[in-house]
Order: structure tokens, then sequence, then C-alpha cells
């Protein structure tokens, strides 16, 4: 569930996350052994030419004293192949940038959905830019993907940016800097 104003953050809406998970492995369920798909439903999309993925309806809440964000995204992600006998869902990301991780619920061929499993570690963001952020895929995103050298490899960059305006502030989730000079009194 999206962290609320009542948790004492600034209350956030209208983000998308955008993320590939790794470009090797959309090309190992799309490609020539897996023979698989990837399906998007619920508010998630795919880029064109077997690209990224986009999560919507971010919602969450800017805590303006770490400078952090909590960010919960709509959009369910299915990896199937026939081929190779496996269906891998992923719903219900969660992106804390207290923590650096991103979160996902997770459904392995018809199985108990585990929730809000770590999927990826991901890089601090410098300020309130949030995009081109390195990934690192955890051991829980190895073993769910079925390779354990999928463990701590590296991921596709993520980012995170607001896309329809709200009535709150765009969260700056790295040290600032007070004014080193006094705004002009005049024009």
């Amino acid at each position: 569930a999206p962290t609320t104003a009542a948790a004492g953050g600034i209350p956030l809406k209208g983000y998308e996350l955008t993320w590939g998970i790794k470009e090797t492995y959309r090309s190992y369920v799309t490609g020539p052994y897996a023979k698989g798909t990837f399906t998007t439903a619920d508010g998630a999309s795919q880029a064109a030419g077997n690209g990224a993925f986009t999560f919507t309806d971010g919602q969450g809440a800017y805590d303006s004293t770490s400078h952090t964000v909590h960010l919960a995204f709509k959009g369910t992600l299915t990896a199937e192949s026939g081929a190779h006998h496996f269906k891998r869902v992923l719903s219900d990301f969660q992106y804390d940038s207290a923590t650096g991780v991103l979160t996902a619920d997770l459904t392995a061929d018809g199985g108990e959905t585990r929730q809000d499993v770590p999927f990826a570690k991901v890089a601090a963001p410098t300020g309130a830019d949030m995009s081109g952020l390195a990934t690192t895929l955890t051991d829980e995103a190895g073993a769910f993907l079925g390779s354990d050298t999928y463990a701590g490899a590296a991921g596709d960059p993520l980012s995170v940016v607001q896309t329809k305006t709200s009535s709150s502030p765009s969260p700056s989730t790295g040290t600032s800097q007070p004014p080193t000079s006094q705004p002009p009194t005049s024009p």
C-alpha cells in the first residue's frame, strides 16, 4: 500500500516508473529458445522493440526531513514461455529511495503470490532527478527469473518521473544547500 500523508509525509501522485528489468532477460524471454512473450495489464505498458516497461499512477509520500520518497505503482507484467514452461507475474512495484530498494509482488507458475519482495537495489538519486538510476538485481530476483546468473547482476537503469501536475511539490531526494547570496530586492 502506498505511504500516505498520515504516515508523516507530503502526499505524491501522478508518477511513472520505467524499468526494463534486464535487457538480456527480455531477449531471452522473447528469443528463439524460450519463444515467450511479455504481457502488460492494469496500467503497465512496454516500449516498442521489446523495450522497457512502464508502471503508472505512482502514489505515495515525500519525507521532507530525510528528502526521500516512497511510491507504489499500478501495473502487472507477465513473462511467459510455453517452450520453457514458465509463467512469472510481477505487480505492485514500490520504490523507496530511503532504503534504495524496488519491491514487487511475485507469482511463479500460478503459485502463491509473495508480497513486497526486494527485487532490485537502486542507486541513490541526485537531488530531485530520479532518472537513469543504476539497479542491481537481488538474489530473490535471480531465483524468480530462473537463473542465479541474474542475482547481483546489473539491471537496466530505472527512472521515476512525475507525469501529471499535482498540488504536491516535486521531491528533492538529495541533500540541498542553502543559497549563497540573498536574492535581489529590485527588478
